[in-house]
């Protein structure tokens, strides 16, 4: 076969060097396998927790209209730490015709693979969300003693010693914005003020709308230390509830009765009308597929009473197959999901396979061993130079982060170690295991949040096949045929009732690491 390679590396915790070791392997196996090497893509410095990074997307698009036949990756962390992410982009090339292959974890197309895939995606997810708590603690360490954490700082301070201080040719606009609105300046004069004057904001941009609305909500002017916003592109000025706020931990700019006189002009100049409108979330968008045109069918709203998944091919005009209303056919799906993860409880044959690959993948333990060893060399080694700097009178104040940021590593890196070594030692996979896992699924079925609804039909059902006659859904690890009349009402889909083939195959979500804890 053809195939191309992906590899990556993460900052937080491996060298630019590991690039090449996971080259050499991939190249290796491939040799070994009677597979060509066409293509490399790498993505350097970037988190696989997150599905931004230009290479992999590049690959997951030249997927669609090159010939190779599939990727291979050294372990599957090194293709996405996300499982959601994981499992879209892994539908993706499957949907393009292509497999996806790791050097270490020896997986193929069997359902009992399926799960022990998804466990291996649990465990990087798990090292990842340690990993992200560990520099999450540091952060607030920090933030207790007032300390600038990385990023730019507001304009009007600069940054000395990790604290911070006025920029006092900064803060003369700073003052400025806050004199000009509290005289009832709208943020058009504002900015027009301030861009004519050829004052530029901290990134050297002109002054927007929304960089003055961010500038007079800020508690820094006051000297109030804030740390823990959260995602202010979500829920703007909304802080999180575990925010850190220090009244008096930073040198203030503005008065406090200015500023305070502002956020309540603020408050009266917000419009009333309108009223927040929830998102709409289509649990099976991405899976729904027209059976005529093969085109997808997508999520649309029709009025504001009811919505409807309609096929992309009828909106250009190009294919017959009618809109289907979405509760409808969402409530058929989940259900019939819940129905077959119930029939997984105490499935003896299924913990039979389960454990036998299991202990086959896990054997490849001391593979993994070794890189996480050699790890731990080099920290060590590194740490042994600050310590070896400082015994020599090199100290500054910079190797005390630099060494703290390393005890971490060090620590994370020792908890991977003993992870390894457990799972190496770990024979048997319980019923109780099993069960535990199928519950935590079904819980987010039943609950009432429709993002987990999404997220757990997302990561079974493979299609859901839709023509005028019948309904076809395919999910992982059963093989049952089920016909379930359509109750719908007939002008919805603008058709006759349907009748409802479902063909399943559920496939065990095993991403929980409960049992290595």
């Amino acid at each position: 076969m053809y195939l191309v390679a992906y590899a990556r590396y993460s900052s937080d915790n491996q060298r630019e060097e590991s690039i090449t070791a996971q080259l050499r392997a991939i190249h290796n196996w491939a040799d070994a396998n009677g597979h060509i090497i066409v293509k490399e893509y790498i993505d350097e410095a970037l988190s696989a927790r997150t599905d931004k990074r230009p290479n992999f997307l590049k690959m997951i698009e030249d997927s669609k209209t090159e010939d190779w036949n599939g990727v291979v990756v050294h372990k599957l962390d090194r293709f996405s730490r996300n499982r959601y992410n994981s499992a879209v982009y892994k539908k993706t090339l499957k949907d393009n015709n292509k497999k996806l292959f790791s050097v270490l974890e020896k997986l193929d197309d069997s359902p009992e693979s399926i799960i022990m895939e998804a466990m291996l995606e649990g465990l990087s997810e798990y090292y990842s969300a340690n990993l992200a708590r560990e520099v999450k603690k540091g952060l607030n360490e920090n933030a207790l003693d007032c300390k600038h954490n990385g990023g730019t700082p507001p304009l009007g301070y600069s940054v000395l010693n990790s604290h911070y201080v006025i920029n006092e040719q900064e803060a003369v606009i700073i003052k400025l914005i806050f004199d000009m609105y509290r005289t009832n300046h709208s943020y058009v004069e504002i900015c027009l003020e301030l861009n004519l004057r050829g004052y530029k904001t901290k990134r050297n941009k002109n002054f927007s709308k929304n960089s003055i609305h961010d500038i007079l909500v800020n508690e820094k002017y006051i000297g109030n230390y804030t740390f823990g916003y959260g995602n202010r592109a979500k829920k703007r000025g909304q802080p999180n509830p575990d925010m850190i706020k220090i009244e008096g931990g930073m040198p203030a700019i503005i008065d406090k009765n200015v500023f305070f006189e502002v956020q309540e002009k603020m408050k009266g100049r917000k419009h009333m009308g309108g009223t927040y409108k929830a998102k709409q979330v289509y649990i099976l968008s991405g899976i729904l597929k027209c059976g005529i045109c093969g085109e997808k069918y997508v999520g649309a709203k029709k009025n504001k009473f009811w919505s409807v998944y309609e096929c992309s091919g009828h909106k250009k005009g190009v294919c017959d197959n009618k809109a289907i209303k979405k509760e409808e056919i969402e409530k058929i799906v989940v259900d019939e999901l819940k129905t077959k993860l119930k029939k997984l409880f105490n499935n003896t044959e299924l913990l039979e396979k389960v454990n036998s690959t299991y202990k086959d993948l896990y054997d490849n333990a001391e593979n993994n061993l070794k890189v996480e060893e050699e790890k731990l060399i080099n920290v060590k080694a590194q740490i042994n130079n600050i310590n070896k700097a400082v015994m020599d009178g090199l100290y500054s104040p910079e190797m005390k982060d630099q060494m703290n940021s390393l005890q971490t590593k060090k620590e994370l890196i020792e908890h991977s170690i003993y992870l390894i070594k457990n799972i190496s030692e770990k024979n048997e996979i319980t019923s109780n295991d099993l069960n535990k896992i199928i519950n935590t699924d079904l819980l987010k079925l039943e609950s009432d949040n429709l993002e987990d609804i999404k997220e757990i039909v997302q990561k079974y059902v493979k299609e859901v096949l839709i023509t005028p006659e019948n309904i076809n859904i395919k999910i992982v690890l059963d093989d049952t045929n089920i016909n379930t009349k359509h109750k719908g009402d007939t002008d919805v889909c603008d058709s006759p009732p349907p009748k409802f083939e479902k063909r399943t195959a559920i496939i065990l979500n095993l991403a929980v690491l409960f049992f290595f804890i």
